[in-house]
């Protein structure tokens, strides 16, 4: 029998991912540019690793531990890829195309870096750590999107903060011990941020492309 704590977090991690479907389809459709599609991407990839997340936590008493150790690791490439996504739709939304370029290369080449390290290390504060990365460069794109007086800085602000404050969560591991635990307060909070951030994505445009009105 699953125990309850688990259970929890298994339906909390099942709940970060239907958010995340959710907020992916939803920008696909209303994106401004490619950028915001970029992001959408990044949202099924947060989805995936999500559920394999939920999995695991919820049948881990029924998993070996080398298919457990398999499903982690999946789970932390997922986030990974998830994370190259949303810094490659930042750079499209403030790199001219040379630069670009490299920095392409550049994500590319961390995202294989990151991933080997994970699958070889399989430890999630890793991943955190790997997330705050992220959350300069988001921050960068924020003031860049408010230097340029163009829409959606504010809402990757607050998107930023509610990640901020879930990995705060899970590396304070505030609840631990608890039914409903830091993992479940972690994806609570997560899921938060996902909408902040696909309400900021659906503006995001190509650098050089011109800015449009929108309607709110």
């Amino acid at each position: 029998m699953i125990p309850t704590g688990e259970v929890v977090t298994m339906a909390t991690d099942y709940l970060l991912a239907a958010t995340a479907f959710a907020a992916a389809m939803w920008l696909w459709k209303t994106a401004a540019g490619t950028p915001g599609r970029w992001w959408a991407a990044a949202f099924v990839a947060t989805g995936v690793a999500a559920v394999l997340g939920g999995t695991s936590h919820g049948y881990a008493p029924v998993l070996d531990k080398q298919a457990h150790g398999l499903v982690w690791r999946l789970t932390y490439v997922t986030v990974g890829a998830a994370n190259f996504c949303v810094l490659y739709g930042a750079a499209l939304a403030t790199l001219p195309g040379r630069v670009r370029r490299a920095a392409l290369a550049i994500l590319l080449l961390r995202l294989l870096v990151v991933a080997a390290a994970l699958v070889a290390l399989a430890q999630f504060r890793y991943v955190l750590y790997d997330y705050a990365i992220t959350l300069a460069g988001l921050l960068a794109l924020a003031a860049a999107l408010g230097a340029r007086r163009q829409p959606g800085a504010g809402w990757v602000v607050a998107g930023v903060a509610a990640s901020a404050l879930g990995a705060v969560v899970q590396l304070a591991r505030i609840g631990q011990g608890r039914v409903f635990n830091h993992n479940d307060l972690f994806h609570v909070v997560q899921a938060l941020g996902i909408a902040l951030y696909a309400r900021g994505g659906r503006d995001l445009r190509r650098a050089e492309a011109p800015v449009v009105p929108r309607e709110p």
